[in-house]
């Protein structure tokens, strides 16, 4: 590399390190970020895969990877084959601000389809590791002014390539295409897809998901158990109204001995009674407890002129769900606690759920 061109390349570190803006452009193809770990990976080393999904676009750029430090210790960074074998590539990092690494990457020439990074983290605690990449690339063609990244993958070992709904790959998007009622797109349609393709929500039959049906107990159990991978419970059932050999038995039998939910009364759970918006934000709220998640900020709730008909027993979740973005208001005054929820509504805050908390 000429004197010249190495000038150059420490002049675009410099740059891009300093430049905290995230260029966006509808019009620039994203790169896929994939993420692989073993099954049981605490102690072990886990990758985040950073690729493209167009030959000849991407030629440098900047990336930032934040993730929890106390789940994740940083590894270190490989360059990926998608690079020509006689390619440079220059990286800068910057590791000064724990839980966040900022790199900035120049190459000879243009990356082609396929894996640019590989960067590596060794878990210290599986169900909290969390990688979040954000980053922005310059391209070949002068006309386009950059792709923006914002991705959230859980690093446990279940997550395909795609989660967050970014690109096609993966099969994530339109895991949901076997149902003939559903016809949505944006947020709802990432959500049911991400919620079929993992298991979490079944449709009520082959082809029907039934999105505008009323979310119940015995589905909001049901939902978290298989979010929670069905842990093993051996406590007894003590409701007369939830029968042995009922799809949600351990569900039910799961979320009571956790503490997640308590039954109507002593003796009935009322699998088949509909939630209503409080309800369903306190199950969320309850099962974050239960596995230890941050639990972030908290909102304040005077804007909402219905306040007062948040119960006592839900405000507390109710200001945790709206400061993490997970239920918003039906309007900028009105909250709506005691309203009911479809099941493609309750798709969709377990999605902004699972997605936003660590």
């Amino acid at each position: 590399m000429s004197k010249v061109k190495r000038w150059l390349v420490c002049a675009l570190m410099c740059v891009l390190l300093a430049n905290c803006v995230v260029v966006t452009s509808a019009n620039a193809a994203s790169p896929l970020i994939s993420i692989s770990a073993p099954s049981g990976s605490v102690g072990n080393v886990v990758s985040v895969t950073i690729d493209t999904l167009v030959d000849d676009t991407i030629t440098d750029g900047r990336l930032e990877i934040r993730y929890d430090p106390l789940a994740l210790t940083y590894e270190g960074l490989a360059k990926g084959g998608a690079w020509s074998s006689s390619t440079s590539v220059v990286t800068s990092v910057n590791d000064s601000r724990e839980g966040e690494i900022i790199f900035a990457f120049t190459g000879d020439s243009p990356a082609a389809k396929g894996t640019i990074f590989t960067v590596y983290f060794r878990v210290v605690e599986a169900e909290k590791s969390v990688v979040k990449v954000v980053g922005s690339q310059s391209y070949v063609n002068p006309n386009e002014d950059g792709a923006s990244l914002d991705v959230s993958a859980t690093v446990d070992g279940t997550v395909p390539p795609s989660a967050g709904g970014i690109g096609g790959g993966g099969g994530i998007t339109g895991a949901s295409s076997v149902f003939t009622d559903l016809n949505y797109t944006g947020e709802f349609q990432e959500a049911i897809d991400y919620m079929v393709y993992h298991k979490i929500m079944n449709g009520v039959s082959a082809d029907r998901f039934a999105p505008q049906s009323t979310m119940t107990r015995a589905m909001m159990v049901t939902i978290l158990y298989r979010a929670a991978n069905e842990p093993v419970y051996d406590g007894g059932m003590p409701f007369t109204d939830v029968p042995e050999g009922a799809y949600y038995y351990d569900a039910v039998r799961w979320a009571v001995g956790a503490g997640v939910t308590l039954g109507t009364t002593d003796t009935t759970f009322s699998p088949s009674a509909k939630l209503t918006r409080e309800q369903i934000v306190t199950f969320l709220y309850r099962y974050a407890e239960l596995k230890g998640m941050s639990l972030g900020d908290q909102a304040d709730l005077s804007a909402f002129t219905d306040l007062a008909s948040v119960h006592s027993y839900a405000m507390d979740a109710m200001t945790w769900g709206v400061g993490q973005g997970i239920i918003k208001g039906v309007s900028p005054t009105t909250i709506n606690p005691r309203g009911s929820a479809t099941r493609a509504q309750v798709a969709v805050m377990l999605y902004r759920f699972l997605m936003n908390t660590h």
